[in-house]
């Protein structure tokens, strides 16, 4: 796990040049990789790669990078984990490949001589590298199958090519100043996160999940597709058979993230997910797992009892963070890291539990990505729920009868309870299929309510279009499947795994996510709807794994999610910050909405649900905070 950069300058350029440039892009994610750091460069073809490393296998030198192969005419750069490793080295060696240390990093570069582009096929595992071919004169990037690491890259001029694990370290190949990209703004204001390839700066783009990117000219940029989704045919199985075959993948896949050569610990909420993996990685492990969670005074939201239950039954050793109520000082610090407007609220608590674990263990294991595979959303139900009905009463009824509901029912004051899931229900029901998913997931600002705040029409207005892309690539499917295909590849990849990856990199933790191995994920899509989600209770498989290996009062709890106090921090603990941010006349809301109608919406919690009130505060307080904090990078806040 580490940080990676490069640049390629047609025409070449001076190695002091080169060098400066790629110490300068990798001296921006030292969080990243805090155990050493390297550079490599060829001044004829203008080529340099830099790397900050974490060491986490083969802590010797001789998994230090950039790493150059045998012939030397082939470097990498890598972040991430094969977990896998030790199967594709044994097949090597078997053909007579020799290697100098034990590192993942020698297994893929060695791969990657002998198969070339086709390597990515047979990695398992979470990584983000790049590889100067010097033999084909090519630069190869390569981003893994559900994206749970980034990769960004941008073309600042006609000679240039840059790339880094974050957007910091890009924009710090040079000084031009990219802009911002309006139509990832519009996104962010819908969703709360940029999704897509696009990000908040012109120019500057994230490779697709699955895709290669390869150059043979710092101009001409090739995305190449390795790995695409498969929804059908699908498997004839029964319920109970989904759940043994659940459990023998799950199992494996935790036994492959417990290889390294250092501690590891779990991230363990209070959910059936993290449980579950706590569970079997207990079980596995040599020595007493560690174990980390974090609560709130606020007993509704605290999920502590629940975590500690876990911890109690696989006598792991257990350690809680309590987050005070005064998390301004944080604000600074998320947005900067986060390099974009992010509005994923429970991205606080995890900062925090991420800094307090990094004093224990190097790498954790997370409950991320169960959700997703096995349909443990209440839009998962409302999805299915939505299906029932269209075939019992047809379409037109449905959405005529919850326009009508939705212009006599109150708005819910709570998140949570089955007031609110069907209130949101019904206001999915009423509007077009694009913004009923918007609505049943991410819920941000309607073009109504950007009108309302006197929003400026034309360029703000602009629309990136790649949500609405990727509902239609998912149509022939069943409204659970597209409702579970949206989570995978929208809100999984933009929001949660990005949330995680920053969060835990700012200090150089390793997260690892079990359900995300890419056997389990394939395996899980081609499962009918009725066994992923036969009855009116989430995610049903993983509950039955629960029933056997977790505490009832954990395996029977309703789904929390990782909530926060996010009320109380809009309207009262971050008021004095969220005024400064959200009102300054300098900022970037200035330049887009009206302040008078800002401060009116300030100043209303009731009109309306006071939590989607919080929700859409907490979407202007997060955008103002990057435009402060992080738009133009302040070094010293990252620290």
């Amino acid at each position: 796990m580490c940080g990676i950069a490069g640049l390629w300058i047609r025409g070449g350029a001076r190695r002091e040049m080169l060098q400066a440039s790629a110490c300068r892009m990798t001296a921006m994610l030292k969080h990243r990789g805090p155990d050493g750091h390297g550079w490599w460069c060829d001044p004829a073809v203008g080529v340099g790669l830099g790397h900050m490393r974490l060491s986490i296998i083969d802590l010797s030198e001789t998994g230090d990078q950039p790493m150059v192969d045998h012939s030397g005419s082939t470097v990498i750069v890598f972040n991430g984990e094969i977990y896998n490793y030790l199967e594709l080295r044994a097949t090597l060696e078997s053909d007579g490949i020799k290697f100098r240390g034990t590192s993942d990093t020698e297994v893929l570069l060695a791969l990657y001589a002998k198969r070339g582009l086709e390597c990515v096929a047979e990695l398992r595992g979470m990584f983000a590298f790049s590889i100067w071919d010097g033999a084909e004169r090519r630069l190869v990037l390569a981003r893994d199958r559900v994206v749970k690491k980034p990769l960004y890259y941008w073309v600042p001029d006609s000679r240039t090519f840059c790339f880094g694990s974050e957007i910091k370290a890009v924009r710090a190949a040079t000084p031009t100043d990219p802009g911002i990209d309006t139509a990832a703004l519009n996104n962010y204001l819908r969703f709360g996160f940029v999704g897509g390839t696009r990000t908040i700066y012109r120019g500057i783009r994230e490779i697709p999940p699955g895709h290669l990117l390869v150059t043979t000219d710092p101009a001409e940029l090739h995305l190449i597709p390795y790995w695409q989704p498969k929804w059908k045919p699908k498997n004839r199985i029964s319920f109970d058979e989904a759940v043994e075959q659940t459990g023998v993948l799950l199992r494996e896949s935790v036994n492959l993230r417990l290889r390294a050569d250092v501690p590891v610990g779990v991230l363990l909420s209070g959910g059936i997910d993290s449980g579950l993996i706590a569970s079997f990685a207990a079980r596995k492990a040599g020595q007493k797992c560690k174990t980390f969670s974090v609560g709130f005074e606020n007993e509704e939201l605290d999920e502590r009892p629940l975590a500690r239950a876990v911890a109690q039954r696989y006598a792991t050793e257990h350690h809680e963070v309590l987050l005070s109520p005064d998390v301004s000082g944080l604000i600074p610090k998320v947005a900067w890291h986060y390099d974009q407007p992010f509005a994923d609220a429970s991205a606080v608590p995890t900062f925090a539990v991420a800094e307090y674990a990094r004093r224990h263990v190097k790498v954790v294991l997370t409950g991320d990505g169960g959700d997703e595979s096995f349909a443990g959303y209440r839009r998962d139900l409302s999805a299915a729920l939505l299906s029932s009905l269209t075939r019992l009463v047809g379409e037109p009824v449905l959405a005529s009868g919850s326009r009508l509901l939705g212009k006599v029912l109150p708005a819910p004051r709570t998140h949570r309870d089955p007031y609110a899931l069907g209130y949101r229900f019904i206001r999915g029901m009423s509007v077009s299929e694009i913004a009923r998913m918007v609505v049943w997931s991410s819920d941000g600002f309607s073009d109504e309510e950007r009108t309302q705040l006197g929003q400026a029409p034309g360029p703000y207005r602009e629309d990136s279009g790649a949500f609405e892309s990727l509902l239609a690539s998912l149509r022939g499917l069943g409204l659970l499947d597209r409702s579970l295909g949206l989570d995978l590849l929208w809100i999984l990849p933009f929001d949660l795994l990005i949330k995680l990856d920053i969060a835990t990199m700012a200090y150089g933790l390793e997260a690892r996510s079990p359900f995300l191995d890419q056997e389990l994920v394939q395996w899980a899509m081609r499962l009918p709807e009725s066994v992923r989600l036969g009855g009116m209770q989430t995610k049903p498989i993983l509950r039955c794994l629960a029933r056997r290996y977790l505490p009832t009062l954990v395996s029977k709890g309703p789904k929390k999610g990782f909530e926060v106090p996010l009320y109380r921090w809009v309207s009262q603990d971050l008021k004095e910050l969220r005024d400064d941010l959200v009102l300054s006349p300098n900022g970037l809301l200035a330049s887009i909405f009206d302040r008078v109608e800002l401060e009116r919406m300030l100043r209303d919690p009731v009109r309306g649900s006071r939590v989607r009130w919080a929700q859409l505060g907490w979407i202007l307080i997060m955008l103002a905070a990057w435009d402060r904090y992080a738009a133009r990078p302040a070094p010293a806040v990252a620290s």
